[in-house]
């Protein structure tokens, strides 16, 4: 499995364009240069460094802690917002993404040795990702898991749920910003960012693609959840509150290649 890197199209968006000081613009395209080639990478300006290696670890096949990003010279910080200080991405902006000296890439293709019983890895996908330990096996949504009890805001447009489950050659990223209401936390801490979540990916807690499917886009809701779902998040991407009551605000989704 990869995460969405590549956009074909969009369900929906803001204007397309360059940072702006109003907060959000729609979703800019940066191209970054791979080992293996460049790919065009559509991000929202308010997202971060660190989610986009996320999105590039299985096309260098390092750890996202183990990509360096780097723009006319400058490493980019994983945390801060790419059109931010100290990173100040713009549209078109061109990013190299390479593993850290030192640190080997894992081959796309192996010759095993004769054994009894050989490894046969395909040329056109990449090592499978190693398996999660017992305690973080991603857990199931049940029928009434996910409850959306009111709705906040009206959404604006509606949107069609695919590519949620298994291998799939696409994706649906969304862009939402969460509100743990017992908690009183708000992800992200800037309420003018957004928080990009790729449904249906086997590293991240099912509960958001099942509030997302209940959703319009623009739409705002309440939703009541199992603290237990939540608590999924095997790679530290997201948000895992002791927390039941969440508002969920679901600003856009995008359509990517799952690379």
């Amino acid at each position: 499995r990869g995460s969405a890197s590549v956009v074909q199209k969009a369900s929906a968006r803001p204007t397309r364009g360059q940072r702006s000081t109003s907060g959000h613009s729609g979703a800019m395209q940066l191209k970054v240069v791979l080992p293996s080639g460049e790919v065009n990478v559509p991000v929202e300006p308010n997202s971060t460094p660190g989610h986009l290696k996320e999105n590039l670890k299985y096309s260098i096949r390092v750890p996202p802690k183990l990509i360096k990003l780097t723009c006319e010279g400058r490493e980019l910080d994983d945390i801060k917002p790419l059109v931010a200080e100290p990173n100040n991405l713009q549209d078109g902006a061109i990013i190299i993404a390479e593993a850290r000296e030192g640190v080997p890439e894992e081959p796309a293709t192996s010759s095993p040795k004769p054994s009894a019983q050989p490894t046969m890895i395909k040329k056109e996908e990449p090592p499978k990702p190693k398996k999660l330990k017992k305690d973080d096996v991603r857990p199931t949504v049940a029928d009434g898991d996910v409850v959306k009890a009111r709705v906040l805001q009206a959404g604006r447009l509606a949107w069609k749920p695919e590519f949620l489950e298994g291998k799939q050659p696409k994706r649906h990223l969304a862009f939402m910003k969460l509100e743990a209401v017992e908690e009183k936390k708000t992800y992200p801490e800037n309420e003018e960012d957004t928080l990009p979540i790729c449904l249906g990916d086997p590293q991240t807690s099912p509960v958001w693609t099942a509030a997302a499917v209940q959703m319009k886009i623009g739409e705002k809701a309440q939703f009541t959840m199992p603290r237990k779902l939540v608590d999924f998040d095997p790679e530290g991407l997201n948000p895992t509150d002791s927390c039941q009551t969440w508002n969920v605000e679901l600003v856009a989704i995008v359509e990517g290649i799952d690379v």
